[in-house]
């Protein structure tokens, strides 16, 4: 392969942006035999890296903002007015709703999973509803009816906290 070709393929390659990660066999074999062409390729390489460095951040126009946030209003007040309730429940709650959808559904489903077991753990119906939440608190912070821990049997609250709130 000639060191025209080499370059000129180089080039195109660049400017569409198709520079392939590892080049073709006959031009890394022409790089590795043609000092010319090796310090051309070193060239447009830091040529494109400078360029990219020394360029500055366009700012569009401020009426391009006005017209994408035109369009994004119309296009919500289109989903509220035409569209079925989960559609306008969407369209209404996207705005409100920033958090990532995967922390949504995971609030959601602890909050399911928290529902179903307050619910099938029913208490016995001589028990009012305030000592059985009572109850549960104690049961999920670890302690017992008598302010004991149910696993050492240790009589002491042991942290300020809890002697504040258990006795």
């Amino acid at each position: 392969m000639n060191c025209k070709k080499v370059q000129e393929t180089l080039v195109r390659a660049y400017a569409e942006e198709k520079l392939p990660a590892k080049l073709p066999r006959d031009i890394e074999t022409h790089f590795g035999a043609c000092t010319l062409c090796r310090e051309f390729r070193e060239r447009t390489i830091e040529a494109l890296a400078r360029s990219f460095r020394e360029a500055q951040p366009l700012q569009p126009p401020e009426s391009v903002w006005l017209k994408i946030k035109e369009s994004l209003e119309a296009r919500q007040a289109a989903a509220v007015s035409s569209g079925s309730f989960w559609e306008r429940t969407r369209a209404f709650l996207d705005p409100i709703l920033t958090v990532p959808r995967i922390v949504m559904g995971g609030a959601g489903l602890a909050f399911a999973v928290l529902l179903i077991v307050l619910l099938t753990h029913v208490p016995p119906r001589s028990s009012s509803v305030s000592n059985y939440l009572g109850d549960q608190m104690l049961n999920l912070m670890g302690i017992s009816e008598n302010g004991q821990d149910p696993d050492t049997g240790n009589g002491s609250l042991g942290t300020s906290v809890e002697q504040y709130f258990f006795s």
